[in-house]
């Protein structure tokens, strides 16, 4: 019962603010119950780190003949640091929303407490079946949200085509399952056959805008910070999952330099994409893009802890730009704290990743220019100071920047010293940090020199 316990607390607090907003329009503290709402889970997903691994059966039907696998709940290693990181997430876009009074209401925190219960739904589904069910959750939601928010046609049949792709990433799933069952063997997360791996590292890969590259449907129809973050970052969150579990299998040899040419055109592309984007919400689907295809390479690589590691590093470190709509100088320290967790150096959380170089192949050189990139591009938009907070009362002032801390804080914690243990084969070596850190220094150096890269190149 513990492992459905953030997904009750989230659905309890949406439904909660549902009644007050029907009921009670004129209520004056929506903003409590859903902070109250978030930060309840929050504490739940920290409790049920000592419960490590737990299941929980959704649902019990008959005849077990017709479908042998039930809808089930799995919190462990893989699913416990991505849940961890989207309540978080949450937490964080309910307490910065206090510093972006215009752009929220009871309807929009309702929405992003009932969208934050999907995605904890889906990194914890126990089996591929219950994932197919959280992802068709997401995705009509997510489709049902942009289209209230686009009217232009040629937007619209974006976003129409995209959920296309999402849906043929469900259809490559069922595929797998079948494969599985005509070995004899229903398809767990646990026994991942080889040739079933294929098709699941290509519906993550699908979903994820990296196989093919699908950045045109991806592109977002309006730049917003709060409920636009969590509704970009929670999907991606959803499907990463699929990702971490299939890499304890890995994909069969004749498929990895397949696969891998496509994550590292897609890590250059988002990378590069990302540090010359205007600003960090329209370079937004690039960070997405390319820090996914970095947990993409190390899945491939058969590297669970690295693919892990990535995969909390796009929402934690994404986040903490995304929701700073006011950046000034004495919110710096929360922006190196989220640079020192995405650099890959010792004690940072992303030094797991860097498990992805390892054992040395010619094709990953080109990952390190694309991690070189995101680095790059996350100073160049930390950086870059925005309107202060001006006018609000002195609550603001503290409750705003708790909630960026809370991201690169959980981070730290979590991916760095609370994080399970995956068997990663071989500890991380170390050079790779120090050549995209190098890498990183001479790109700014040039751009320092004027040297820029034109945003229309990726228009």
């Amino acid at each position: 019962m513990l492992t459905l316990l953030p997904i009750l607390l989230l659905l309890l607090a949406a439904a909660a603010l549902a009644l007050l907003g029907w009921l009670r329009p004129k209520f004056t503290y929506h903003w409590l119950v859903a902070a109250g709402g978030a930060f309840l889970p929050w504490v739940g997903a920290w409790v049920l780190r000592s419960r490590l691994p737990t299941t929980h059966v959704l649902s019990l039907w008959e005849p077990h003949e017709l479908l042998p696998m039930l809808p089930e709940l799995l919190a462990d290693a893989v699913s416990w640091p991505l849940s961890l990181a989207l309540v978080t997430l949450c937490l964080g876009v309910i307490f910065t929303d206090v510093g972006r009074a215009s752009e929220t209401s009871w309807t929009v925190w309702t929405g992003d407490l009932g969208i934050t219960a999907l995605g904890v739904l889906a990194v914890m589904a126990g089996n591929p079946l219950t994932l197919i069910m959280a992802w068709t959750l997401i995705d009509v939601l997510k489709v049902v949200i942009l289209l209230r928010q686009v009217e232009d046609r040629s937007t619209r049949r974006r976003v129409i085509a995209f959920f296309s792709a999402n849906t043929l990433g469900i259809m490559l799933v069922f595929w797998a399952m079948m494969d599985s069952l005509r070995s004899g063997t229903p398809l767990t997360f646990n026994n991942v056959p080889s040739s079933s791996a294929v098709f699941l590292i290509a519906a993550a890969g699908l979903r994820l805008g990296a196989l093919p590259l699908q950045v045109a449907f991806l592109r977002e129809p309006h730049q917003k910070r709060g409920q636009g973050t969590l509704i970009h970052l929670i999907p991606p969150a959803a499907s990463l999952v699929l990702l971490v579990r299939t890499a304890q299998t890995g994909v069969p040899q004749a498929w990895e330099s397949i696969f891998l040419v496509f994550a590292v055109g897609a890590g250059v592309f988002g990378g590069i994409a990302w540090a010359g984007a205007r600003d960090e919400l329209n370079g937004r689907v690039y960070w997405m893009v390319g820090v996914s295809a970095m947990a993409f390479a190390a899945a491939i690589r058969s590297q669970p802890a690295a693919a892990l590691s990535w995969s909390v590093t796009l929402i934690y470190s994404g986040a903490v730009l995304f929701l700073a709509s006011a950046r000034e100088r004495r919110f710096l320290l929360i922006g190196l704290l989220a640079l020192f967790n995405l650099s890959s150096l010792p004690f940072s959380p992303t030094f797991t990743g860097a498990g992805l170089y390892s054992p040395f192949n010619l094709l990953i050189v080109f990952l390190l220019v694309a991690q070189a990139a995101l680095l790059i591009g996350f100073v160049k938009h930390m950086l870059t100071e925005t309107a202060p907070l001006a006018g609000v009362e002195r609550w603001v002032l503290l409750i705003y920047p708790l909630g960026l801390t809370l991201l690169p804080a959980t981070h730290l914690v979590a991916g760095n010293w609370l994080l399970p243990d995956l068997g990663a084969p071989t500890p991380p070596p170390t050079w790779p940090s120090l050549v995209v850190l190098g890498l990183a220094l001479i790109v700014g150096l040039l751009a320092w020199r004027g040297v820029r890269v034109p945003e229309r190149v990726f228009s």
